[in-house]
């Protein structure tokens, strides 16, 4: 071998010390190195895991945050709805309530003012008999050219009116 070696031109003393040399090269660039690279790479893929952990924590709190505001806002919603058809029943009551209370009002007035009509109809009829019965009354002195006694005025003035009545004036 060593025959062949040097056939090649390569003596094998030197080629030990390379060999040695490169073992050497090969162990103080794994210390100083290989070591720390390694290290380094695995602590920032540690690093980068961790975040993609961190990412994936995010996007599901985000989900679930979406999720809760989304029923937040149906019940909001509903909530909404709710509250609106109940002012709208509540508006409705109240107008029913309003126009009922007009009505009475109206009934109330238009029954006071046909109660003031009739007296006011019952104290003109009232009037008028009364002055028909000193129209009467004046008629007959005339007529008769004296004054009868009282009660005779009385009977006589009750008759006309009577009569009066019946006739329908």
């Amino acid at each position: 071998m060593h025959e062949l070696l040097t056939q090649l031109g390569v003596d094998w003393k030197l080629l030990i010390a390379q060999i040695i040399n490169f073992l050497v090269l090969l162990a103080v660039l794994y210390k100083f190195l290989y070591k720390p690279v390694i290290s380094l790479m695995n602590k920032r893929s540690n690093h980068i895991e961790e975040s993609l952990k961190k990412a994936e924590k995010i996007e599901k709190n985000l989900q679930e945050t979406e999720a809760r505001k989304e029923e937040i806002l149906a019940q909001a919603r509903t909530e909404a709805q709710d509250i609106f058809k109940k002012a709208k029943a509540q508006a409705e009551a109240s107008q029913k309530e309003t126009l009922k209370a007009a009505k009475e009002e109206i009934s109330a007035l238009a029954t006071k003012a046909q109660q003031e009509i009739d007296a006011k109809k019952s104290l003109a009829i009232q009037e008028a008999k009364n002055d028909i019965a000193d129209l009467v009354v004046a008629s007959v002195k005339k007529i008769v050219g004296s004054n009868l006694d009282q009660k005779l005025n009385e009977k006589l003035i009750t008759g006309i009116i009577k009569d009066t009545e019946k006739t329908g004036a």
